[in-house]
């Protein structure tokens, strides 16, 4: 049944289990071809809002379903359907549009993210000065990190407020990296510094604090470190984007 859904094969193999006249079996065939066509359609359009404004109804419907004929679905859940349209995009030479889609998917990754424990300011004063050197802390599953060549997020924060958007995006001369995290049930984006990105790569390892400070000094002068993790950590605590590891 996919694959004439996907591409009207298969006539032959469906047509003996539907009841009816060979006119009634083809008009049949013709409404779930396009049902399924359209729903796919739809699915991808709710997981990529912005991208789907940005191309245009009719465009963004032929992206829709030159995709799924490369990439049907392998997943029970519609949310999964369109999880390869940034990769589908940068092999076909889009890269602003494929971007834009791998932003748009982590928005909603983060969303559906499994929760875990958020570590709390109250519980970050509590840990004493002696436990902090093997203290070791890490990053929320609702928490990605994505390095883009273009501004995305400008332009998605456009796109939501129905700013008219410029001709031509150019990419920047060195791509710019984003934490994405969800804080409460809303998706959040930032640009990072490179001490930042240092900072979140190293938690990303579940290094002891001792260590993660130790690798901090290829990014800034070791009188700086102190400083900068008690800003870092008051900062993205209150965010919740850190657990305490242990």
């Amino acid at each position: 049944m996919q694959a004439f859904l996907l591409n009207q094969a298969a006539v032959d193999t469906i047509a003996p289990f539907i009841q009816g006249s060979p006119d009634e079996i083809q008009q049949r065939l013709a409404v779930y071809y396009d049902a399924y066509r359209w729903r796919m359609i739809e699915i991808l359009q709710v997981a990529y809002p912005k991208l789907a404004i940005f191309l245009g109804q009719e465009p963004f419907a032929d992206l829709a379903l030159a995709y799924i004929a490369d990439y049907p679905s392998e997943h029970v859940s519609a949310r999964y359907i369109g999880e390869h349209l940034a990769s589908f995009l940068a092999s076909h030479q889009r890269p602003i549009l494929a971007e834009l889609a791998h932003f748009e998917w982590l928005l909603g990754d983060v969303l559906d993210a499994a929760d875990s424990a958020i570590l709390t300011a109250e519980s970050l004063q509590a840990i004493s000065v002696e436990d902090w050197p093997d203290l070791r802390l890490g990053l929320r599953a609702s928490v990605r990190i994505i390095a883009l060549h273009h501004p995305v997020p400008q332009l998605w924060q456009q796109l939501a407020e129905g700013v008219a958007i410029s001709p031509a995006i150019e990419p920047a001369a060195l791509p710019v990296d984003w934490v994405i995290w969800r804080y409460e049930q809303t998706a959040y984006f930032a640009s990072l510094d490179a001490p930042s990105l240092r900072m979140f790569q190293l938690l990303a390892q579940g290094l002891p604090f001792a260590a993660l400070c130790e690798q901090l000094e290829t990014d800034l002068p070791s009188e700086d470190i102190p400083q900068f993790s008690v800003g870092f950590l008051q900062h993205w605590v209150g965010q919740q984007c850190l657990q305490n590891l242990g």
